[in-house]
């Protein structure tokens, strides 16, 4: 075991709806700007993952007042579907080129497999 403590997490401010709403706009935009699939992983780890901001968010409603934690907890909830469907979308419109070459490539291949087995027989 080493002697070195583990370090701590930042203080998490509480979330506010509109500092959710910040979080959601800058990650959409994210979203929006890359280019590749690479990008896109990088969007999702920086936007989604255990240290972006909506987790932090998260660990952070349980400081509100019992009042607002329902609300801001749904909206951040509701904020983090929305990030993933536009990543999905996104990831799926960069991706259509490679997938349609795999689609393509694999009846060209089933052909090939077809036309071959038509020779064997007929040999």
């Amino acid at each position: 075991m080493s002697d070195t403590p583990e370090p701590t997490p930042a203080a998490t401010p509480a979330p506010t709806p509109e500092s959710v709403q910040s979080a959601l706009a800058d990650a959409l935009a994210a979203v929006s700007a890359a280019q590749s699939v690479a990008e896109l992983k990088t969007v999702r780890a920086s936007h989604l993952g255990d240290a972006s901001v909506l987790a932090g968010f998260h660990a952070g409603i349980k400081s509100l007042p019992a009042e607002q934690r329902a609300d801001v907890g749904k909206l951040a909830f509701d904020d983090k579907k929305k990030i993933k469907s536009t990543l999905l979308n996104w990831f799926t419109e960069i991706d259509k080129p490679f997938q349609s070459k795999k689609i393509e490539q694999f009846q060209r291949e089933k052909i090939a497999k077809e036309y071959l087995k038509l020779i064997l027989e007929n040999a």
